[in-house]
């Protein structure tokens, strides 16, 4: 049984009733662009559906045809606009209309955002979240550079909000000053870090469903020789505490530099810095992440010019890599030039990627240094470096993250620039942000398809309505199928419960991968003549949160079994022809595919049964 299975026993009745909600909800005000609109099955022999959306400042109308019934849509919509919207089926039945409005750009958004190349054919397709560090707001950019989603820093500490993450379920994660979130695409907090911790530089969530945050603490030690003032014999030290919070904000997991690191290791700019006012900055931490195929916490201390790797289980040092200069201990012969880095990461193929800021080296420069690990023997190879142009040198920030194509997004940190990088080093997109002529700070970036990395579509067969509940007609096996389309941009494993009319739990799992579908197909313990309801859920693994529940009632009768003998055959095929030459009234048995006529389409329905 699947880890997260009773996940459903315990959500169930709080989300029922969202199910089948319409999206986007009626009157709703978005932050974005692209958006997923959603509505209940209701069409019977055929997937087509029509979605008409209507501009209300102008009565322009749009029609977007799709056969699921989840889809994105961002090739017209614009900010600032009201719009209703409604979905009709192939017999021209609709949905009542229903109304969003999208917000209008914040007022501090960057009036100069300029592509200097775009290589569409080389472009790895999708958009861009980026933080905006300066302006204290992060966003969505497509390749064009237009925005497609903002954050609302003003529903946040401090007014501001730096996004370092997107998850599965299209959640952002992100910090402001002291503070760590987990927000939804219009801005909603769904976690915050408790009150008494310092979070700073980095903040994000494992795939243990727990969060990974960076915070400061302070502590009065001894000061070192290089300390200006004769005088001074304990001075603040300010140094970092890795914490992992668990979903009710629990520290579960924590690691000090005061506890692993020896004070004698230090960087002596520093303490020649201190100026007695406020803590000599020791370590300042940039990057904390869990990697679950190592089970190891990986750290990256700037001012140390160190990346350590830490044992999850226990918090000893695996290996240290950095400056010699600044280590009592050396784990590695090899000492790579690097300083003052940010983003540290381990890639797809196990490799160590960051981004070297190379501050007060001489040539000051800016590179991503990509390692190889041989924890066998203690050693470690540089396998890549890319060297950043001189006008993209920055002091501070910066990012470097492996595309799946290969290519290299990169962030130039202070100069409000990206860009993105073939596997031959060539520039194929390259984006600058300026507010009033000055550049715009940017902290991360990360590409990704769009904002919805999970999103899913359940089709139930045999449909026959849509009420409170799926009606389904009944099969001659007695079976409820129903297929799952994975419309997302991420492969994962589907999770489906099944209850029966006998309160019978089945559990099963499917891996769907991405632009993929998969029937699952029950069997219901009765073969009565009466209606039977059963129950069915279905959720992503990696984001258990979109679980759909569906109350199912399947009819009494058997499909095609016209006459109501619990049998379908040519007896039933007679009933029906009778009915068409006769001009009988309609009656609702014969209307096999549900479109309130009954003619040789249903008679055909009737034989294909029979020959099944």
């Amino acid at each position: 049984m699947p880890v997260k299975s009773n996940f459903i026993l315990f959500i169930f009745i709080f989300n029922f009733i969202f199910s089948h909600s319409i999206l986007p909800e009626n009157d709703s005000s978005l932050n974005y662009t692209q958006i997923q609109f959603n509505w209940p099955q209701f069409e019977t022999d055929s997937n087509t559906f029509f979605i008409n959306i209507t501009d209300l400042s102008t009565d322009l109308e749009y029609q977007i045809q799709t056969s699921t019934q989840t889809v994105v849509i961002d090739t017209f919509l614009t900010w600032n606009k009201s719009y209703s919207w409604e979905v009709c089926n192939t017999s021209n039945y609709c949905l009542g209309s229903f109304n969003f409005n999208i917000n209008p750009l914040p007022d501090n958004y960057p009036n100069n955002t300029n592509i200097y190349t775009d290589d569409t054919q080389q472009y790895t397709p999708g958009v861009n979240l980026i933080d905006l560090e300066s302006l204290n707001f992060s966003i969505v950019i497509n390749e064009e550079v237009e925005p497609i989603w903002f954050a609302d820093q003003y529903n946040f500490a401090y007014n501001r909000f730096s996004s370092t993450q997107i998850l599965p379920n299209g959640n952002i994660v992100g910090l402001s000053l002291g503070v760590g979130y987990e927000v939804d695409l219009n801005s909603n907090i769904v976690f915050e870090t408790p009150n008494g911790y310092s979070v700073h530089h980095d903040f994000n969530k494992t795939p243990n469903d727990t969060y990974m945050a960076v915070t400061a603490v302070t502590q009065n030690n001894y000061c070192p020789e290089e300390c200006f003032n004769p005088d001074w014999d304990l001075i603040p030290w300010q140094g970092d505490v890795f914490i992992e919070f668990d979903e009710n904000g629990d520290v579960i997991w924590e690691w000090s530099s005061f506890d692993h690191i020896d004070s004698t290791e230090y960087n002596p700019y520093y303490v020649q810095t201190y100026n007695g006012f406020s803590p000599m900055d020791w370590t300042h931490a940039n990057a904390v992440f869990y990697d679950e195929l190592t089970h190891s916490v990986f750290v990256s201390i700037r001012n140390l010019s160190r990346i350590i790797k830490i044992d999850y289980d226990t918090h000893e040092i695996d290996w240290e890599l950095g400056e010699h200069d600044y280590m009592d201990s050396i784990y590695f012969d090899q000492e790579f030039g690097f300083s003052q880095q940010h983003s540290s990461k381990i890639i797809d193929n196990g490799n160590l990627l960051f981004f070297d800021n190379h501050r007060y080296q001489d040539p000051e420069l800016s590179r991503c240094m990509e390692f190889e690990l041989f924890p066998e023997n203690d050693s470690i190879a540089l396998v890549w470096e890319y060297i950043l142009p001189d006008s993209l040198f920055t002091g501070s920030r910066g990012e470097c993250d492996r595309l799946p194509n290969g290519h290299t997004l990169i962030t130039a940190g202070r100069t409000g620039q990206v860009i993105e990088i073939n596997e031959n080093d060539e520039i194929v997109w390259h984006f600058s942000s300026r507010m009033n002529n000055i550049n715009t700070s940017i902290y991360r970036s990360e590409r990704i398809p769009n904002l919805y990395p999970l999103i899913f579509d359940v089709h139930f067969n045999n449909f026959a309505g849509n009420e409170n509940s799926i009606i389904v007609n009944r099969t001659p096996s007695n079976e409820i199928l129903f297929e799952v389309t994975n419309l997302g941009w991420l492969d994962d494993t589907f999770f489906v419960q099944f209850t029966d009319n006998q309160n019978n739990v089945i559990e099963t799992e499917e891996f769907i991968s991405a632009d993929s579908s998969f029937v699952f197909n029950f069997q219901l313990n009765s073969n009565t003549n009466e209606d039977v309801e059963s129950i069915v859920s279905v959720y992503p693994t990696l984001a258990p949160e979109l679980i759909k529940t569906y109350n199912i009632i399947t009819l009494a009768h058997l499909i095609g079994d016209v006459n109501m003998d619990s049998l379908v055959n040519v007896q039933d095929i007679i009933l029906l022809v009778n009915n068409i030459i006769n001009e009988e009234e309609y009656f609702e048995l014969g209307d096999l595919n549900n479109d309130t006529i009954i003619n040789v389409m249903d008679i055909i329905a009737i034989v294909n049964i029979i020959i099944q």
